[in-house]
């Protein structure tokens, strides 16, 4: 089985919409270590894509991303959707409408997968542009480094060599019960409708290419937050209780519900943990972030 890596934004700017219709974005991706989805990609003497999942909720159709992997895959590879079949097992462990990465990350591991077993010998731009064409957040699945990413977050500008760092992530159940399918594009409608100046991602930049870590907290900055947190006052505070716990910076994972922060030292992060788990509708994720 192949790991899918959940992820977390430590910077993401959003600017205004492009002609086609989405935000142009300026983002910072890191991946998770120890948060991740496992997906097993085989050949099945049935024709067709078969999808098998733990989780009820994910669907198994051309919805999923990892079926529309397999579906483009097997387009790029030439061969007979009559005469081919592939069996795609996923074991959802990343919470989903969460940030983390969700149902995009599942898409990867297939590209990969199919890639070596069909000896396409596709490059990392084609793999990418393969990826874009199934969601934004693809192409950085496709890695295990942090990244920085423009457009819709989709064109890897710039890859980068972290040290690991002690991570706290949590997301609240009462944000989880009232999630909604069009989350994330519900936050870009209201996020339209402030004002707002377009981040400078130079200083971020700066800091991934120093590796300090003190660096990268002083930087981080999600645009979301300014209407995800009126929105649902519970992710603030989740993300005080992680800077008044020591956290070296905090931020909304994505366009949430999770909210993550960092710690130089473990036992911070534990404190961190303790102080969140008082708070009893919760749901806790303890990890650490690392390439």
């Amino acid at each position: 089985m192949i790991k899918a890596h959940a992820k977390v934004n430590l910077f993401l700017s959003v600017g205004p919409r492009d002609e086609r219709g989405y935000h142009r974005l300026k983002t910072v991706f890191q991946p998770i270590r120890e948060l991740h989805d496992k997906v097993l990609v085989e050949e099945s003497k049935e024709p067709g894509i078969h999808v098998k999942c733990n989780n009820p909720l994910v669907p198994k159709d051309g919805r999923n991303t990892a079926y529309r992997a397999a579906e483009l895959m097997m387009r790029a590879a030439g061969r007979d959707p009559a005469m081919t079949g592939i069996s795609i097992a996923i074991e959802k462990n990343v919470p989903l409408s969460s940030g983390l990465g969700g149902s995009a990350i599942d898409a990867a591991p297939v590209i990969r997968a199919l890639n070596e077993a069909w000896r396409m010998r596709l490059n990392r731009a084609r793999m990418d542009e393969i990826g874009s064409l199934i969601g934004a957040d693809v192409p950085q699945a496709l890695r295990k480094r942090t990244c920085y990413a423009e457009g819709r977050g989709d064109e890897i500008i710039e890859e980068f060599a972290l040290k690991p760092i002690h991570a706290c992530i949590a997301v609240p159940n009462s944000y989880l019960s009232n999630m909604n399918g069009r989350k994330t594009a519900f936050l870009y409608e209201e996020i339209d409708r402030i004002e707002r100046t377009e981040a400078d991602e130079r200083p971020m930049l700066a800091a991934l290419r120093s590796g300090s870590w003190a660096g990268i907290a002083k930087h981080m900055r999600n645009d979301f937050e300014l209407v995800a947190f009126r929105l649902h006052p519970e992710l603030a505070d989740v993300k005080k209780t992680m800077r008044d716990s020591g956290a070296l910076g905090a931020l909304l994972a994505g366009s949430g519900g999770a909210v993550f922060g960092i710690f130089d030292d473990a036992e911070l992060a534990h404190a961190a943990m303790l102080n969140l788990i008082e708070k009893s509708s919760v749901r806790l994720l303890l990890q650490t972030l690392t390439l």
